[in-house]
């Protein structure tokens, strides 16, 4: 019931690994996977994912990059990777498994690491000269990120610095009060609070405000 590798006109190719004896094809319709010497259609897998990239480290793991996040290859098979709610952007171009043991992924909007425990991004204020990470790979001690403006090289001894910190902008009209908390963490990391004069403060969304109209006249 093998069917062959010819025949794949309708079938986008996005990225190839020979793995134990097989090759990996990752297309705009899953994975196929095929032997590597008579190129004979085994299995696929993942049908209707969009796999963008396919990463094997040194330890033998396997990462996938897709539209919808990263995917891992378990002793079950091919699973969706239970950390991907962390990702501020599911929409993965390319991947890159450095000497570190960190995994980068090229983002639509910037770029991130994973140490294995956290997620790192990166974007315009760390210096990426493209939003669009189209590509990602290694050159000596030096992480070359491609994208829509160019490249970014990044010096890979030292560790990808963290997150720039929340950024806090106040507005104020009349006696309404506005605030934006403009941050590359997860909403969710974020502890937006507020007080009047002395008072207790109080919790609040990182996008909110404040209506002074019921106020008495004075400083506050």
């Amino acid at each position: 019931n093998k069917k062959s590798a010819r025949g794949f006109d309708d079938i986008n190719i996005r990225d190839a690994i020979i793995r134990n004896g097989q090759i990996l094809l990752g297309t705009n319709n899953g994975i196929y996977i095929l032997d590597s010497l008579t190129f004979d259609i085994i299995d696929t897998h993942l049908s209707n994912i969009h796999i963008n990239d396919i990463e094997e480290t040194k330890s033998d793991t396997v990462w996938l990059a897709s539209t919808n996040g990263l995917y891992t290859l378990t002793e079950s098979g091919f699973a969706y990777f239970d950390r991907n709610d962390e990702l501020l952007d599911r929409n993965i171009n390319s991947l890159h498994h450095d000497s570190h043991g960190h995994l980068w992924l090229g983002l639509q909007n910037g770029a991130a690491t994973f140490d294995g425990n956290k997620f790192t991004y990166l974007n315009a204020a760390s210096g990426l000269k493209s939003t669009y990470i189209s590509t990602i790979f290694g050159f000596e001690n030096e992480i070359w990120l491609g994208g829509n403006k160019g490249i970014t090289v990044i010096n890979n001894l030292r560790e990808v610095s963290q997150n720039p910190p929340p950024k806090l902008v106040v507005v104020q009209s009349e006696k309404q009060i506005n605030w934006d908390v403009v941050s590359f963490n997860r909403s969710s990391d974020l502890n937006v609070e507020y007080r009047l004069n002395d008072g207790a403060w109080q919790k609040c969304n990182s996008e909110g405000g404040l209506n002074l109209n019921s106020f008495a006249d004075g400083q506050y």
